[in-house]
């Protein structure tokens, strides 16, 4: 095995680490939540600005498409095959660092999210900020909004077209 194929080995293997413990701190603090939080109201963390509340979601922010969990769970499929595809293309390196952190903060919020779909039938959400009347929200719900930013902010300011090559699939791969 060649240096670089050690280290992509490397980097896939410390990016599913990630993934998983992203995933188990979402899954930990929903559960802590169903345990302490699902017969109490709320509880105050910043008067009139933030508290833990706790909510079933079967939609998403706002309760937007309400009951559409085969759907999300579709769509969490797809994407984290996606990142994982295009994770294993990014190139070695520091400067591609910030895009593998996103990649494996979106995977880990779209898994995370997508295992209350599976066991439950809805997403647990809990973290509300009141002073500004934001949907209530959870951890893996963090890792995708954050995630998506970073994306953005990176491929519009950080990376030069050239550098984002690796995500052209080639006719030749495409076969």
């Amino acid at each position: 095995m060649s240096n670089m194929d050690n280290l992509r080995h490397k980097s896939m293997i410390m990016g599913a680490i990630s993934v998983i413990l992203l995933v188990a701190a979402d899954q930990i603090t929903k559960w802590l939540v169903r345990v302490f939080l699902k017969r109490v109201e709320s509880v105050t963390l910043i008067k009139g600005v933030l508290e833990l509340r706790y909510l079933e979601n079967s939609g998403a922010a706002w309760g937007m498409m309400n009951g559409s969990r085969v759907l999300f769970i579709i769509a969490a499929i797809v994407i984290s095959a996606l990142l994982i595809f295009y994770y294993a293309r990014i190139p070695i390196g520091k400067r591609y660092r910030p895009m593998k952190i996103a990649f494996v903060a979106l995977a880990a919020g779209a898994i995370g999210n997508m295992i209350d779909r599976l066991l439950n039938g809805y997403v647990v959400d809990f973290i509300y900020f009141r002073a500004i009347n934001f949907p209530i929200f959870n951890f893996a719900d963090i890792c995708v909004s954050l995630s998506a930013i970073l994306l953005v902010l990176l491929i519009l300011f950080y990376y030069k077209e050239d550098e984002l090559a690796f995500f052209r699939i080639s006719k030749k791969e495409a076969k």
